[in-house]
């Protein structure tokens, strides 16, 4: 794993936490990194519920194959549903509560819609809680958020009570969906729950890119300083921190979502 973090470039050690899980099985990674000798096949070993530990062969996926993930979980935790669905929302049921899932910011008129089915579902389902889940975005346009989501929350009095706006944040949180994030809590006073971000929010963003003249390699670079908080902290904090567990997490639990539904509703 050292060897893989030479790799990533960071300004915390969230973003490396969540950078390296996903270089670690790329095949050209590993035999760069002489990890692997052969760059079609290497050998894993692994560790099972007791702690055993065994080897296994395994060849490397073709650049061009189609591949199906199975799930050994018999129950799947919300985040880790409608995977391929970028923004999708739903109530939970015997809780008052609605479930807004971002996973990244679809185009401005699919945005613009799944905000708009978030507050009828509100209303109709008579909802006094909404969740606002981040903790996978890698964000894009938050100019979306602010327009679709943000502003129709504002006008809205009942989602300026405690204990009814929470966003749950991660190390995946990244961009824009860190800024929306600081929006909600900042304008509506929600409650950031989860794990520290993935960025850090105050720091450069805005990408541009140039051609190097000689090797011709594309290098992507930021243009823009943004201050977000006061405080100049390495990521985005939660106000109530919960990290991953293992055990919870082979069970198909989420213990964000746990602590939430466990707060009394607002009144």
């Amino acid at each position: 794993m050292a060897r893989v973090n030479t790799l990533i470039p960071r300004e915390n050690e969230q973003f490396l936490r969540y950078g390296n899980t996903s270089l670690l099985p790329i095949a050209e990674v590993l035999h760069a990194l002489k990890i692997a000798p052969d760059l079609k096949r290497a050998q894993w070993t692994f560790e099972d519920a007791e702690g055993k530990r065994f080897s296994l062969d395994m060849e490397a996926v073709a650049p061009d194959a189609k591949v199906e993930w199975l799930s050994t979980l018999k129950e799947v935790p919300l985040y880790r549903q409608r995977f391929n669905e970028l923004m999708w929302v739903t109530a939970l049921p015997n809780s008052q509560t609605v479930y807004l899932n971002l996973k990244s910011y679809p185009d401005a008129s699919t945005f613009k819609r799944v905000a708009e089915e978030t507050f009828k579902l509100i209303d109709s389902s008579q909802s006094k809680r909404l969740i606002i889940d981040v903790r996978q975005s890698n964000g894009g346009d938050f100019i979306k958020f602010r327009s679709h989501l943000l502003k129709e929350l504002k006008a809205r009095a009942a989602f300026r009570k405690p204990n009814s706006l929470f966003v749950i944040i991660g190390r995946g949180t990244i961009s824009a969906a860190m800024v929306n994030a600081i929006d909600a809590r900042q304008e509506m006073n929600a409650i950031l729950v989860g794990e520290p971000s993935g960025s850090k929010p105050n720091s450069y963003s805005e990408n541009d890119e140039l051609t190097l003249p000689n090797s011709r390699l594309e290098v992507s670079y930021s243009t823009r300083y943004y201050k977000l908080q006061d405080t100049d902290t390495p990521s985005l904090m939660p106000d109530k921190l919960i990290e991953p567990v293992w055990e919870l997490y082979t069970a198909g639990r989420d213990p964000a979502i746990e602590w939430i539904l466990a707060q009394p509703l607002p009144k």
